[in-house]
C-alpha cells in the first residue's frame, strides 16, 4: 500500500485521534490532509505494514528539527563548534545524521533566520542619508593644520543617485547645509527624506513617533517634504546607503589619502 510521506509527529497525531475515537474527516481536518492518507495510515498501522525505515528517517528528521533552534543558539556562544555539537548530539541519539548532514541542516536552519524581506523603491521617492563613520582629512591652506571633516552621504535608493559632502561637524547647521547642497545637486526633490537617529536630526528616538529637532522640521516645511527616521539598530532600513558610504571610502578617501 503506497502513503503520502507524513512527519512522524503527524502520525503519532493519527494515532492519537484515531486512540480518541476521532473520525477520519475530523482528523484529515485537523492535520491538513486528505481523508484517504489517513485511512491508509489507520490501516497500515493497524497491519503493520508501514515501512519501518520510513518511520525511522521521519522520526529522526522530526529530532533534529526540534534541536534546531537549541543548537544555533549555542552555535553562537564561545568555544561552541559544529564539530562539539555534533557529537553531543550523537551521544544522545545514537541514530542521528552524520556530521556532513547535521552542518547542512544546522546551516539551513541558521541561513533561513536570517532572510531578509526585500525593500522594493519607488523612482525619486526617498532620499536616504547618513554620514560615514570616518572623518576625511584636509590641509588648511592658511595655515597649514591638517584638520578634519565629517562626510554626509545622500542616496537615491531607486537609482543609487548619490551625493557626498564634507562638513565642518555633525551639528544641526552643518547637516541642514549639506541636505541643501544634495537636493541642489539633485535638481528636485524627493517625497521623503531618511536618515539614521543622529543628533543633529532625532531629539528623541522611537521606533513609531520619533521628535525631530526644529531645525529639520523647518527644513521639512520649507521643501515641503516629509522626514522620517530609520528604526533604532536596523541598518538594513538604509541599506542602500550603507553601501554607498563604502563606495565613498574607495572613491575619495583612498585616492585622496
Amino acid at each position: 500500500m503506497a502513503y503520502k510521506p507524513l512527519r512522524m509527529d503527524q502520525i503519532e497525531r493519527i494515532v492519537e485521534y484515531y486512540n480518541k475515537g476521532y473520525g477520519r474527516k475530523k482528523i484529515a481536518r485537523l492535520l491538513g490532509i486528505s481523508k484517504n492518507t489517513v485511512k491508509k495510515y489507520i490501516l497500515g498501522l493497524r497491519a503493520g505494514t508501514i515501512n519501518k525505515s520510513s518511520q525511522k528517517d521521519t522520526l529522526r528528521e522530526h529530532d533534529i528539527q526540534e534541536r534546531l533552534p537549541q543548537l544555533s543558539s549555542e552555535l553562537g556562544r564561545v568555544g561552541v563548534s559544529r564539530r562539539l555539537l555534533w557529537e553531543e548530539y550523537i551521544e544522545q541519539y545514537t541514530s542521528g545524521y552524520s556530521y556532513c548532514v547535521f552542518c547542512r541542516k544546522l546551516a539551513a536552519y541558521r541561513s533561513l533566520q536570517n532572510v531578509t524581506l526585500r525593500l522594493e523603491h519607488k523612482a525619486a521617492y526617498r532620499l536616504t542619508v547618513d554620514y560615514t563613520g570616518k572623518k576625511i582629512q584636509y590641509v588648511d591652506k592658511q595655515t597649514g593644520e591638517l584638520c578634519q571633516a565629517e562626510v554626509l552621504v545622500c542616496t537615491m535608493p531607486y537609482s543609487s543617485y548619490t551625493f557626498a559632502c564634507a562638513v565642518a561637524s555633525q551639528k544641526q547647521e552643518d547637516f541642514v547645509y549639506a541636505i541643501n547642497e544634495a537636493l541642489l545637486y539633485i535638481g528636485g526633490l524627493p517625497k521623503v527624506l531618511q536618515s539614521d537617529n543622529l543628533k543633529s536630526f532625532v531629539i528623541k528616538a522611537d521606533r513609531y513617533e520619533p521628535t525631530f529637532n526644529q531645525l529639520c522640521v523647518q527644513l521639512s516645511t520649507y521643501y515641503g517634504i516629509e522626514i522620517e527616521a530609520t528604526r533604532v539598530g536596523k541598518p538594513k532600513d538604509k541599506a542602500n546607503v550603507e553601501r554607498h558610504v563604502s563606495i565613498v571610502y574607495n572613491g575619495l578617501y583612498g585616492p585622496l589619502r
